[in-house]
């Protein structure tokens, strides 16, 4: 894995940590090839389906799923992040709104709800004032349906991403979902 540089609240401030980064030529020109090769890309494919296949417990999706104290502390973390790109975003007189990602193992399951962090973060939102849309119902509706809209990559397919597009453009599925978890 790469080190990547992170974001943690320090006495209430969001301080970035990126000193433990450091790239070598070689590792710049191995990303690089990643990000530019067809073949690199297939083999991290592979690599990592083999991953599954052989640890396949490893890779197996929780579906009950207990908030912990970290957890918490996890999303208290994304909204101060979260306000720092609200605030950036302001700067330049735009628009700024979060789209949840519908949780996968929830929709393969038809479970009614999307991920238990999902509802905590949007209450966070709310409070700083950041509007939120939440697709996971529009999502179990088209798998109850039929519709293939995960990869075994767990990426979107075309049809998961035409969805999906629905809720970052301006639509009236877009706005039926906006601050979701506000609405009785």
């Amino acid at each position: 894995t790469r080190a990547k540089p992170y974001f943690a609240l320090e006495s209430g401030q969001l301080i970035l940590h990126n000193e433990h980064v450091h790239y070598s030529r070689f590792r710049s020109f191995w990303n690089e090839l990643d990000r530019r090769s067809r073949v690199c890309n297939l083999a991290d494919e592979g690599f990592a389906r083999l991953g599954v296949a052989l640890f396949p417990k490893r890779h197996k999706p929780d579906l009950d799923v207990t908030v912990t104290d970290a957890d918490r502390a996890g999303i208290k973390l994304t909204v101060a992040i979260i306000q720092k790109l609200k605030d950036a975003v302001a700067a330049h007189n735009a628009e700024f709104c979060v789209v949840f990602i519908p949780y996968e193992p929830h929709i393969n399951k038809r479970l009614p709800e999307n991920h238990p962090f999902a509802p905590l973060l949007a209450a966070e939102l709310t409070r700083i004032g950041v509007a939120y849309r939440e697709p996971y119902p529009e999502f179990l509706k088209a798998a109850t349906a039929g519709a293939r809209l995960f990869r075994p990559d767990h990426h979107f397919t075309s049809e998961g991403h035409a969805l999906f597009a629905k809720f970052v453009t301006d639509t009236d599925e877009a706005r039926a979902a906006t601050d979701y978890y506000a609405h009785p």
